[in-house]
């Protein structure tokens, strides 16, 4: 729940509710509450969810906003078949992990296209390479990671090996602080 993929603390959300339970992303944010920014129940709640006729709009949130805007982010018909739910464990869970402070990010770009990297928009008109650094430098920008400048791609060429482009030993995390790689032996032992 949180915004932009930085978790958050003293008594705000730690981060955002955009995976199903596979951990996979769920592409559509939009999610049934029938509550308000503080959590209350709105004024309609599809017949308390029996009816998909209900002729009042529910409120629904969005799972890639921040704020209240998770919860309460606008209304949908009952009819509306992109909403999704948000699942809450109530019981005890396992302890949360330390929040990371510390690595190297990794990521797998949002963007496709052909192996002519300066095809892709992002490439920005480099070539080569540099094209699959820009691809990289600029998605890290638009998602407003920290020193969006430093990303490069994972790329071998005839001549050089990927591992060789990257001379810091680690460690790298993926954006929600899950460590893949303590150093570059990390990355290329096969495990």
């Amino acid at each position: 729940m949180g915004g932009n993929h930085h978790r958050r603390s003293a008594g705000r959300a730690l981060s955002h509710a955009d995976r199903v339970a596979f951990g996979v992303d769920l592409q559509v944010g939009a999610a049934w509450t029938a509550t308000g920014l503080q959590g209350g129940a709105g004024p309609a709640t599809c017949v308390d969810w029996t009816s998909a006729a209900s002729p009042d709009p529910v409120y629904d949130g969005s799972a890639y906003l921040t704020s209240g805007s998770w919860t309460f982010n606008g209304s949908a018909s009952c009819s509306s078949t992109v909403r999704r739910l948000y699942c809450f464990e109530t019981g005890l869970g396992d302890p949360l992990p330390a929040f990371p402070t510390w690595g190297r990010l990794a990521f797998a770009t949002s963007a496709e296209g052909a192996g002519d990297l300066n095809s892709w928009p992002a490439a920005a008109g480099a070539t080569g390479l540099a094209a699959g650094d820009a691809i990289c430098r600029n998605l890290a920008s638009a998602a407003g990671l920290r020193d969006s400048t430093a990303f490069k791609a994972w790329l071998s060429t005839d001549s050089n090996n990927a591992i060789g482009r990257f001379q810091h030993d680690g460690p790298w995390m993926r954006l929600d602080g899950i460590v893949i790689a303590q150093s570059r032996l990390d990355l290329t032992d096969g495990d």
